[in-house]
């Protein structure tokens, strides 16, 4: 009985902890391309009441440099920490563009060894 009170006492303990998540889609502000890289600003407005959150920015580029990730929030918001997380079980969608660029170099690519075959 008492290892069954306090398995109790630790699940009240462990869900009256955890923090809701919110997942947020944030939409591209600006962008500064450069040499070698690039800088996106993206803003995303949420209302949340008082108290802690876990807010999921969502439809990030995978190729992101995780030290370069910054977070600004405005108002009376402390902001604890800054996490980079990747989702490798959730697919990347592509643009339709990129995608029709791909095929269209696979084609050229598929050309090419042809021509070198003849040759």
């Amino acid at each position: 009985m008492r290892q069954f009170a306090t398995l109790i006492g630790l699940l009240v303990c462990f869900y009256g902890t955890t923090q809701p998540k919110k997942n947020i889609d944030s939409k591209i502000e600006k962008v500064t391309v450069f040499l070698e890289g690039a800088q996106t600003q993206r803003s995303a407005k949420v209302n949340l009441t008082a108290g802690k959150y876990e807010l999921i920015f969502t439809n990030i580029s995978p190729s992101v440099d995780k030290q370069s990730i910054q977070v600004k929030a405005d108002g009376n918001v402390t902001v604890l920490s800054v996490i980079h997380q990747q989702n490798f079980l959730k697919e990347q969608q592509k643009q339709e563009e990129i995608k029709e660029i791909e095929t269209q170099k696979e084609t050229q690519l598929e050309k090419i060894s042809l021509q070198r075959n003849i040759i």
